[in-house]
C-alpha cells in the first residue's frame, strides 16, 4: 500500500500544490467533525436535574455494561479489545466496569485481580475518547465501607484528571434505607472529593436502584451528585417511570447505570414495546444509559451468543437480544437534539384574549372533552407526559408578558412547559386543584420576542386537563421617580419572617443593582433549593458561560445562612468571584430570589426575565406582615377530613408538605372559600404555609385516621 508522501511525489507540482491547499481546508473541518463524544462535551456535571456537558447542554449517553467482573462469564471482556469494539463498531459513548465486591472472588478477597479489571477498561475507554463508569457493584456496600475508599481513592488520584471517569459508589441496594445508603456514599464522596474535586459521582438508590424518590426527598448536599435508577422492561412499567418523574421534579438528576430488555431475573426475550416507552423516555428526559451487559452466560440479557467470548462479540456472533440492542445504541448518537418542530400557518390569534384550549392547530396524545368550568363549552384533557398543544399566535413586541393558564389537576406534580419552536421558555408548576373538573387559574411571568410565531404546550408531568390560557404584556410603563444613586433597592429587607421555600428554583439572569456589586454577566444559571419546613439549604450554585472561576460553581459549601428565622441572611467566602463575598439578606419577590447587600450599596436580583426590575416601589420597606401580627388560626386540629382557615383577608396559596419537606397538597383559598380538604391525605404531622401578597404563616396541624 502505498503511502501519502509517495502519492504525492507521483503528481506534478501544481498538482501537489492544490491537494496541498484542499488538506489545509478538509483535515480542519474533519478534524471538527470527528470530534470524540468526550472532546466534544468535556467534563460531565449536574445542573439542576440534569447531566449537562461542559456547554451546559443536556446530554443522554448510551452504552454497555460489563457483567460481574468476578464471575467467568465477564471477567473474559474486560480488556481493551472489547472497549474497542464497542466503542469503534456499536457507536457505545460509555461503558461500564462492573467490579464485583464478594465472593466468589471479588476485590475483597482478590483486590488486585479485580482492581487490573477495571483499569484495563478505564484505560481503553480514555483511549478510545469514550465515557468510563467505575462502578463498585454491590448489594452491600455499607458493609465495605473503608475498602471502597481506599479503592475509590486509588482511582480518583490515578484517573481523576480525566474527563471521561464517572465514579458509581453504589450499583444496587436492597433493602437498606437511604440514610444507611447516604451515610456510606458521603463517606466515599469525601475520599473521591480528596483527589477528584469535580468529575460527576453517581449514588445507588434503594430496593435495587429504582426508589430515586426517596433519594429526591432528602439528597446528598455535595456538588455533582447524580442518582442511579435501574429497570428492566420486561418487569419495570410505567409506575418505575413515574417515581422517576416525581424524583427529577423534586430536583435531582438521575443516571440509568443499568438496564435491561428482558425480565428483572436477566432472563427471558426482550419486551420490545416496553423497551420502547423507557427509550422514549430517556431521550425525552436527557437521561443517560448502559445496558445489561456484556457477557456470553446463557441467559436472555446477555448481548455475545453463550461460550463465544470476546471473538463471539467483535464476530457480531449475538444473541437476539445483542443485535436488537446494538441497533438501539448504534444510532442513539450522543447529544439531545429536539427534532425540528412543525409550525402552524396563517395569522395567528390575537393575544391578550383567552385563548381556548380546544383551539390548538395540532396536538399529540390529547382528548377534548366537555367542560362544567364556568362558560362551559370544551377543556383539553387526558394530557400524559409527553403530550403537547400547539397554538399560532402573534406577539405585538419584546418584552414581559404575563400567562394564565385555567387548570384543572388531580395530582401536585403536574409541570407544563411554554416553548417556542423547540425551546424552552417557562416550566410552570401545576396545583393539585382537587378533581379533573376543579378549576384554579394560576399565573406566571416570562420574556417574549416579537413575530408570529408557534407555541406549544407541553406536559413534562402530565395529570392535569387545561380549559384555556391567556397571554397579556406586564405594563412596561418607566417608573416617575426612579431612584437615584445608591441602593434603594431592598425588597423589604430585612424581613420579620423566614425565607419562604424556594424548591429547587433555577434562574436565568442576575440584575445587579447599585454600586460596588459583582460583575454577574457570564452566568448561565443560578439554582437555589431551599425547604423551609425541613431548614435544608441543599443547592446553592452558579454556571457560567466561560469557566471563570470555573463553569459550574458551588456556592453552597462557601454559605453560612439563617434562612429559616427573622431576618433571614447569608453570608458568602471564598466564591471566586469579584465583589460577590459578603454579607447579604435575602427575601422572594414574586417566584424571583433577592439578596440584598448588608452593608455595600447594591442588590443581587436572581430572575428569568432579561428586564431589569422595577424596585423603586418596593423601597418603602413592602415588606410581608409579620407573621406574629397575622391572626390566622387551622380548625380542626386534629382533623380527619377538612381544615378550615378563618382570618383570611386576601386570596392566598396554601401548601402542605409532610415531615419530610416534600409537597403533598397545593390550592387557594381566600375569605370565601377557606377550607381545605385534607382526605385524602395519610394520617400524620404536616406543616401547611399560607402565602400571599401582605400574608404569610407557617402552621402544624394532625390528620387522623378517618
Amino acid at each position: 500500500m502505498k503511502t501519502q508522501r509517495q502519492l504525492f511525489e507521483r503528481k506534478s507540482k501544481p498538482i501537489a500544490f492544490k491537494l496541498f491547499l484542499l488538506a489545509l481546508i478538509f483535515f480542519p473541518l474533519q478534524s471538527i467533525l470527528s470530534q470524540s463524544v468526550v472532546e466534544k462535551n468535556g467534563r460531565l456535571r449536574v445542573s439542576g436535574n440534569q447531566v449537562v456537558n461542559k456547554d451546559n447542554q443536556p446530554i443522554s449517553l448510551a452504552g454497555n455494561s460489563i457483567f460481574w467482573s468476578n464471575f467467568g462469564e465477564g471477567a473474559k471482556f474486560y480488556n481493551a479489545a472489547t472497549v474497542n469494539h464497542l466503542a469503534q463498531d456499536w457507536n457505545s459513548s460509555i461503558v461500564r466496569a462492573a467490579m464485583g465486591v464478594e465472593n466468589p472472588g471479588g476485590y475483597i478477597t482478590n483486590p488486585t485481580r479485580e482492581k487490573n479489571k477495571v483499569k484495563a477498561v478505564v484505560e481503553a475507554a480514555i483511549a478510545n475518547n469514550i465515557y468510563v463508569i467505575i462502578d463498585w457493584h454491590s448489594h452491600n456496600a455499607e458493609n465495605y465501607q473503608q475498602q471502597a475508599i481506599t479503592f475509590f481513592t486509588e482511582m480518583a488520584e490515578l484517573y481523576g484528571n480525566n474527563d471521561h471517569v464517572i465514579y458509581e459508589v453504589y450499583n444496587e441496594p436492597i433493602a437498606q434505607s437511604w440514610p444507611t445508603i447516604k451515610s456510606y456514599s458521603e463517606a466515599v464522596i469525601d475520599a473521591i472529593r480528596s483527589k477528584d474535586p469535580d468529575n460527576l459521582i453517581i449514588v445507588g438508590t434503594s430496593q435495587w436502584s429504582q426508589k430515586v424518590e426517596e433519594a429526591s426527598n432528602n439528597p446528598i448536599s455535595k456538588s455533582n451528585i447524580a442518582y442511579t435508577l435501574h429497570f428492566y422492561a420486561g418487569t419495570h412499567r410505567q409506575y418505575l417511570r413515574d417515581e422517576a418523574i416525581r424524583a427529577m421534579n423534586n430536583g435531582i438528576a438521575l443516571f440509568v447505570t443499568e438496564w435491561g430488555a428482558v425480565e428483572a431475573t436477566g432472563d427471558g426475550a426482550a419486551d420490545k414495546q416496553e423497551t420502547q416507552k423507557w427509550l422514549d423516555f430517556m431521550k425525552s428526559n436527557n437521561i443517560s444509559h448502559a445496558n445489561w451487559s456484556v457477557s456470553d452466560k446463557a441467559e436472555g440479557a446477555s448481548v455475545v451468543t453463550s461460550g463465544t467470548g470476546v471473538s463471539g462479540l467483535t464476530s457480531n456472533n449475538l444473541t437476539a437480544t445483542g443485535i436488537y440492542i446494538k441497533d438501539i445504541i448504534k444510532n442513539w448518537g450522543g447529544d439531545i437534539t429536539n427534532p425540528p418542530v412543525e409550525e402552524c400557518t396563517g395569522n395567528g390569534v390575537s393575544i391578550n384574549t383567552i385563548i381556548q384550549a380546544e383551539d390548538f392547530c395540532s396536538q399529540k396524545g390529547i382528548q377534548t372533552e366537555a367542560t362544567t368550568d364556568t362558560g362551559g363549552g370544551m377543556n383539553v384533557g387526558y394530557i400524559d407526559n409527553g403530550d403537547y398543544i400547539r397554538y399560532r399566535v402573534n406577539i405585538p413586541a419584546n418584552g414581559n408578558y404575563e400567562i394564565k393558564y385555567r387548570v384543572a389537576s388531580i395530582v401536585n406534580t403536574a409541570k407544563l412547559q411554554f416553548k417556542e419552536g423547540a425551546s424552552v421558555v417557562k416550566t410552570t408548576s401545576i396545583p393539585l386543584t382537587g378533581g379533573w373538573q376543579t378549576w384554579d387559574t394560576i399565573t406566571t411571568t416570562t420574556n417574549l420576542t416579537a413575530g408570529l410565531k408557534t407555541i406549544e404546550l407541553y406536559a413534562l408531568s402530565g395529570k392535569f386537563n387545561i380549559n384555556w390560557f391567556q397571554i397579556s404584556p406586564v405594563d412596561s410603563n418607566p417608573d416617575p421617580n426612579p431612584p437615584t444613586g445608591g441602593n434603594d433597592c431592598k425588597y423589604g429587607t430585612p424581613s420579620s419572617t423566614s425565607l419562604p421555600t424556594l424548591e429547587n428554583s433555577s434562574y436565568t439572569n442576575a440584575h445587579v443593582i447599585g454600586t460596588g456589586g459583582p460583575d454577574l454577566s457570564n452566568l448561565t444559571n443560578f439554582t437555589i433549593n431551599w425547604n423551609s419546613p425541613n431548614n435544608g439549604l441543599y443547592q446553592l450554585s452558579i454556571n457560567t458561560n466561560n469557566g471563570n472561576p470555573n463553569w459550574w460553581n458551588d456556592l453552597l459549601s462557601n454559605a453560612t445562612h439563617n434562612f429559616n428565622s427573622a431576618m433571614p441572611g447569608v453570608s458568602l467566602s471564598g466564591t471566586g468571584f469579584t465583589n460577590l463575598d459578603g454579607e447579604y439578606w435575602v427575601t422572594k419577590d414574586g417566584d424571583n430570589f433577592v439578596m440584598v447587600s448588608k452593608n455595600k450599596e447594591f442588590t443581587i436580583y436572581f430572575s428569568n426575565s432579561n428586564a431589569t426590575p422595577n424596585c423603586s416601589s418596593r423601597t418603602k420597606n413592602n415588606a410581608i406582615k409579620a407573621e406574629g401580627n397575622i391572626q390566622l388560626k387551622l380548625y380542626p386540629v386534629p382533623t380527619s377530613e377538612t381544615l378550615n382557615i378563618s382570618g383570611l383577608t386576601e386570596k392566598v396559596m396554601v401548601i402542605i408538605t409532610d415531615i419530610r419537606g416534600k409537597v403533598v397538597l397545593k390550592t387557594s383559598a381566600d375569605y370565601k372559600t377557606d377550607t381545605v380538604d385534607v382526605s385524602a391525605l395519610i394520617h400524620g404531622n404536616y406543616f401547611v404555609e399560607i402565602k400571599g401578597k401582605e400574608t404569610y404563616k407557617s402552621m402544624r396541624f394532625i390528620k387522623n385516621k378517618e
